[in-house]
Order: structure tokens, then sequence, then C-alpha cells
């Protein structure tokens, strides 16, 4: 009786300690990453030096709904009209979201190269989905798709960033 008392107390432990995240998964992120690299080129042998775009974000985690338009020049970052307006109607920060398309490819980039063919124990980065405007080679909506453990609130697990209205300036 002691003895399958205690092997059932191992494997119980064995199974509450699996579900845990106590131990490091290999994260390999979905994503068409060559896909990804060939609009990427298009876009910097392309690319205007004065343009502008509407970008839109959400999240389902704790960040405000952003949607502003972004104006370009001498291809730097000059201006968002209206500063980062949120649906609670207040402001939050400008400078996560002043970002040239250069910039907007480097994100997506840096973020897929830090998950991917890692081991990560927490939230982590499991896929990018992304549609292209394959004329002008811009990320037209990307969608990233993140584990979060169940224990955790305040972390999202799905974010949408959206250009549109996209204009070269003369």
């Amino acid at each position: 009786m002691k003895r399958t008392l205690n092997g059932l107390f191992i494997i119980v432990s064995l199974i509450f300690a699996a579900s845990c995240d106590l131990f490091p998964t290999h994260v390999t992120v979905e994503f068409d990453y060559k896909k990804f690299q060939e609009q990427k080129s298009l876009w910097n042998s392309s690319k205007p030096d004065n343009y502008q775009y509407r970008l839109e974000y959400w999240s389902n985690g704790f960040s405000d709904y952003v949607k502003t338009l972004i104006i370009v020049e001498n291809g730097k970052y000059k201006n968002q009209l209206p500063d980062v307006l949120t649906t609670e109607g207040g402001y939050t920060s400008k400078s996560y979201y002043d970002l040239t398309i250069t910039e907007v490819y480097e994100r997506i980039e840096e973020e897929y190269k830090r998950y991917n063919d890692t081991y990560q124990k927490f939230n982590y980065l499991k896929k990018i989905s992304i549609v292209y405007d394959t004329e002008n080679h811009i990320p037209i909506e990307v969608k990233k798709y993140y584990y979060v453990p169940a224990n955790v609130a305040d972390a999202s697990s799905y974010a949408e960033t959206t250009i549109s209205e996209y204009k070269v300036n003369d």
C-alpha cells in the first residue's frame, strides 16, 4: 500500500511539474521568413523618401488601441496626427509608434529572431502572419500570436498592426 502511494505520488508530481512550465520549451516561430525577406528587400530598393500611412495597433492585453497617421520626410519619421489617439480618448506614449516602414520591418524581424529557435520558459512568440501590399512592398496586416501561461493575466496572446492609407508625398 505504501509503495502504491509512493508511486502514485511520483506520477502526480511529474504531471504537475510538466504542467508548470518548469522546463524551457524549444520555440520555432511559424513565419514565412523567405517571403518577408523578399518584400523587405523590394521595399528597401524602391522606398520613397517622403510618404505617409495610417497605423493601427491592437492587442488583447493591457495595451491601448492606437490609430495614428505617420508622416515620413527624407526617410525619417517626422510627425504623427493626432498624437496616438486611444479608444479611451486619452493618449499613450508616441515613441513606440514613431516608425518608418523600414523600422516596421526591422521590429518584426527583431522579434522573430529573438524567439525563433530558442528555449523559452514563459511568454513567447508562436506565429507571425503578414499580408503584404505587393505593389508598394509594405506589410499591411501583421498578426502576432503568443504563448502565455494560464496564470499570467497581464500579457497579450494576440497583437495586430494594420497599415492603411499609404501615400507617397512629393
